[in-house]
């Protein structure tokens, strides 16, 4: 099954026109027999998932855990695969087809930047990362402060 890893703030997105689009992903994903894989239920992520769960479901999603369960939302997600730290469950979230960041702060910039590594280091340039959102504007205001 094609896998697509999605990374995102686990915060709100910044707009509601913005917000609209991540439901509108969700639901341009969920019509295809696919597996998405998640670290996180809220956010910008959570968005893309509420637009998956709202349409067809024909994907299945998967969320790739390693600590607090508290404040996950189950019944968005069909699997849970928990794992013992960050960089074991960074190896499933690198073991996608296709990959899609959000916008985020450091963890999704970490996230984004180790997979891309892990791609460049295995030569392996088939599989993409997709950007999207305002994520340049993020990285540079971080590194201004």
């Amino acid at each position: 099954m094609f896998r697509i890893s999605i990374f995102g703030s686990s915060g709100n997105s910044s707009s509601a026109d913005y917000s609209r689009q991540l439901i509108d992903l969700g639901a341009s994903l969920s019509c295809y027999r696919i597996e998405i894989i998640v670290g996180s239920t809220t956010g910008v992520v959570g968005e893309v998932l509420e637009g998956i769960n709202n349409g067809p479901k024909n994907c299945k999603i998967t969320l790739v855990s390693y600590g607090d369960l508290r404040y996950i939302d189950f019944r968005k997600l069909d699997q849970i695969i928990q794992k013992d730290d960050y960089f074991s469950r960074l190896r499933v979230l690198c073991d996608s087809d296709l990959f899609i960041t959000l916008d985020g702060h450091l963890g999704t910039m970490a996230e984004t930047v180790v997979t891309w590594n892990v791609l460049q280091s295995n030569m392996d340039l088939r599989r993409k990362i997709l950007i999207f959102g305002k994520n340049e504007e993020h990285k540079i205001s971080l590194l201004k402060s």
